[in-house]
């Protein structure tokens, strides 16, 4: 590889310069592109690794392969200019490559049948999904009735998707959703559930449904359909973010399981997903299939919970409503609770310590007999549980899943005082939780509210009875709600808090609140009327009060430790980010800027963007090989000037002249450094601008405007390199001027000189005093002086090539006269009082 680069590199440079010339420059530029882009994908990565940006996985692997491809692009441009550093780079940037692709790998996916499984404890529990895989394990303890079923596994979803050819077209959408975007979000959800929706489902996977229904005892009772993804029901709990179907006809089963698998692509489901960091390979969809109970009462036990505005703390909790449960978690209905001391069973049988009215068919013996399953459950898990359970109309109570409390504190109302509890309970408040609020507050505009998940919040108050009006809650603000959909967790990154007409603790948004700790009461039927659209108010959710203004003592009170909507994308990127934008290269003068010290693409893209612009200052080298179709330049200036133009640097009417003026040049840099040059009197009999180091060397018939003692310039419409011979140094000038471009630029290099050393060394502080006062920044070594100026704006760019073009024709010669440092400074302050006078005029 290296060979054959530098053989075509040392070919046109005898046989081809101008070829040459032109590749470079086409290289460089190509190079300016490619690490503006680079930068603005670790940007990008850097923002999703600290929580400014929530995507979902799809975009961070799409970003790491896009960097690879545009590394690899940005090394090749890099051996173009430099053979020998490109092809020493690319190496090294194929191993950091390598760890890139380490730190994004997912396991391929398993899409081999079968593809329905029993709930039998031999079943992988990856295959089942969270939901079923709790079941699964909890069938193993004695009287505990759970209805017969099976469920549709992980790897028929992956088959399904495989068989259709659909992951290409979902990550395509997947990488575009950004939770700041609910609109995109919306109609990427739309696209992606129609994608699965008009997909063929597998004979493979229609046949084992067939033959699974027809196992079931009762083959033609209706099913309930209910989602057990992959990570469900665990440490995520997932609640309520995606679709269960009840009532379904047995011959409607295929099209059930494709709206369950629809239902991964929710709205709602996929921003908690991305709330997560999980991706949707991560998160294959299993589907639960069991026969429906004709539920008397149905509903949720908490076998630990915390909420005293409703029961004791640390009782276990009934949350119970007639019917289907579907009313109690989505949030449409307010439960009637149970509050039961578990005891210690079998020795001591629970005890209910609270009955609501109106559940007269739910006799205390059922009560308790589901208070002793939920409490084996919990002996079993090892961790307080959220059970549901239904009782049929024959009164036989079920269990229908069970999954880890998502845990929150809330305080105790009086009527429940410590001296009120059990001995064997605890008659203090949890730690970190606030007994008391601080004193003199105003009246309270709401109080007795029941907490849902605990908290303390300021903002305005914004009324959102719609779904609409909830995607669209300003950030910061307390959303008052007449329910509690699931769909509320699409914003629960962005308000302060909710406050909702009905609902409870048992609700699925209430579970995902507590998760992430966002304040929420369930405040009556008054709180639209009470809490008026705009008002400022402060939200304690501990409590159940909220107060008028924003009273920072409150909130502090009632605040709790959060669970950050940012730590699982952080903790993941956390193994990537080092092998992106870590920056170990930051001195261009270090031994060590190398290619093998490397170690990120970022040290990738410096050392290729440093190296490139230290290759454009030689790029025309003092024989100026390459310049034989240049222009001679016609100027008033006492030197000889030759202009390459590489395209658009040139009014059309002055392409086939042999020599041009400056009214033909249209580069932007090239046209504000020559008028700045320009507009300095120069005295009649000044000495030509010329290479006299060179005349000094070949003194034998070369005339003063001899190529080889002459200046040149290469431009095109934005950009101008310009090697600028001066007596007896040299300077080199690079610009590049397009409009918003982030990489605009000039770059000088200045060298060498007529006067003695330290005369040399005195001009470079003159030319240091005038630059720094313009934004430039400045290394020297020696008589070697470097200003870079980036960044900027065109206008600002062309203002300061003015300045600079002055600055060079000004000091063309001062070395030899300046003798002492405060000659330089008075003369450098002298300049910049001249270019102020100037401007305001």
């Amino acid at each position: 590889m290296l060979n054959k680069e530098l053989l075509k590199h040392w070919t046109y440079q005898v046989f081809a310069p101008g070829t040459l010339l032109r590749v470079r420059y086409e290289a460089f530029r190509e190079l300016l592109a490619l690490d503006e882009t680079c930068l603005e994908r670790i940007t990008e990565l850097e923002d999703i690794h600290y929580g400014r940006r929530a995507v979902d996985w799809t975009r961070v692997v799409y970003l790491v392969h896009e960097l690879e491809d545009l590394g690899r692009k940005l090394v090749s441009a890099l051996t173009s200019l430099s053979p020998t550093k490109g092809v020493a780079l690319m190496e090294y940037f194929q191993k950091i490559a390598f760890y890139l692709e380490m730190a994004v790998d997912i396991a391929p996916p398993e899409a081999a049948p079968p593809f329905v499984l029993p709930l039998d404890p031999k079943a992988p529990p990856a295959q089942l999904g969270g939901k079923a895989a709790n079941l699964v394990q909890a069938r193993q303890l004695p009287d505990m009735p759970m209805p017969q079923g099976f469920v549709i596994a992980a790897s028929a979803f992956h088959y399904f998707l495989e068989a259709n050819n659909l992951r290409e077209a979902l990550d395509e959408q997947l990488r575009t959703l950004r939770l700041d975007d609910p609109e995109g979000l919306e109609r990427a959800s739309a696209t992606l559930q129609a994608l699965v929706r008009e997909a063929e489902i597998p004979p493979a996977i229609l046949q084992e449904l067939a033959q699974a229904r027809a196992s079931l005892p009762t083959p033609a009772a209706r099913l309930a359909v209910r989602s057990s993804a992959v990570a469900e029901d665990a440490a995520n709990s997932f609640a309520g973010q995606y679709d269960s179907l009840l009532d379904v006809v047995p011959e409607d089963l295929p099209e059930a399981w494709r709206t369950v698998v629809m239902g991964k692509y929710s709205p709602r489901a996929l921003t908690y997903r991305i709330l997560t960091g999980l991706s949707d390979l991560e998160t294959p969809m299993a589907v639960l299939v069991m026969p429906m109970v004709d539920a008397a009462y149905a509903g949720v036990c908490y076998t630990r919970d915390a909420d005293r505005s409703a029961s004791l703390c640390g009782m276990m909790a009934l949350y119970a409503v007639p019917g289907l449960g579907e009313n109690l978690v989505s949030g449409r209905l307010s439960p009637g609770v149970f509050c039961i001391d578990p005891g210690a069973p079998p020795a001591h049988p629970p005890a209910i310590l609270q009955r609501p009215p109106g559940f007269a068919g739910l006799p205390d013996e059922t009560v308790r007999r589901l208070a002793r399953m939920a409490w084996q459950l919990e002996q079993f898990f090892g961790s307080p549980q959220d059970v549901e359970w239904a009782v049929d109309r024959a009164g036989a109570p079920w269990i229908l899943q069970t999954r880890p409390m998502q845990q929150g504190q809330t305080a105790t109302p009086a009527a429940f005082a410590a001296e009120q509890l059990p001995e064997h309970i605890p008659g203090h408040l949890p730690e970190h939780l606030p007994e008391h609020l601080p004193e003199h507050l105003p009246d309270p505009l709401l109080s007795g509210g029941v907490s849902v998940s605990p908290g303390g919040a300021c903002g305005p108050v914004v009324h959102a009875r719609t779904e609409a009006a909830i995607r669209s809650a300003p950030a910061g603000c307390i959303l008052i709600t007449e329910s509690m959909p699931p769909s509320l967790v699409q914003i629960m990154g962005q308000v302060a808090g909710v406050i909702s007409l009905r609902g409870s603790r048992a609700s699925h948004f209430a579970s995902v609140a507590r998760e992430f700790g966002l304040p929420v009461v369930v405040g009556g039927d008054r709180v639209f009327s009470l809490l008026r659209e705009g008002e400022e108010i402060t939200l304690d959710a501990v409590h159940g009060h909220v107060f008028p203004g924003c009273i920072q003592a409150v909130v502090e009170a009632a605040r709790l430790p959060r669970k950050s909507l940012v730590a699982a994308a952080h903790s993941r990127l956390g193994k990537l980010l080092p092998h992106v934008a870590t920056l170990s290269l930051t001195d261009p003068t270090s031994p060590q800027f190398r290619p093998e010290s490397c170690r990120s693409v970022h040290d990738v893209v410096r050392f290729a963007h440093e190296t490139a612009v230290q290759e454009m200052f030689s790029l025309l080298g003092k024989s100026a090989r390459g310049m034989a179709r240049a222009k001679k330049l016609q100027t008033r200036l006492p030197m000889s000037m030759y202009v390459l133009d590489l395209g658009g640097g040139l009014f059309a009417g002055a392409r086939d002249k042999a020599e041009i003026v400056p009214d033909d040049i249209t580069s932007t840099p090239m046209w504000a450094l020559w008028w700045g040059m320009s507009s300095v009197p120069l005295p009649a009999a000044s000495l030509p601008m010329a290479d006299w180091e060179s005349l000094d060397r070949h003194s034998g018939g070369l005339l003063l405007d001899d190529r080889l003692l002459a200046s040149f310039a290469v431009i095109d419409d934005a950009y101008a390199h310009l090697m600028l011979r001066f007596g007896y140094h040299f300077c080199v000038v690079d610009a590049l001027c397009v409009q918003g471009g982030e990489k605009n630029h000039v770059a000088v290099r200045f060298k060498g000189g007529g006067g003695q050393y330290h005369q040399r060394l005195l001009r470079l502080d003159f030319l240091r005093h005038v630059l720094e006062a313009q934004g430039f920044s400045i290394k020297t070594m020696g008589d070697l002086f470097e200003a870079r100026l980036a960044g900027v704006d065109c206008n600002t760019l062309r203002r300061r090539l003015v300045v600079l073009g002055r600055l060079l024709a000004t000091t063309r010669l001062m070395d030899m006269a300046l003798d002492t440092p405060e000659q330089a400074h008075a003369q450098a302050r002298e300049f910049l009082d001249a270019m102020a006078a100037e401007q305001e005029h």
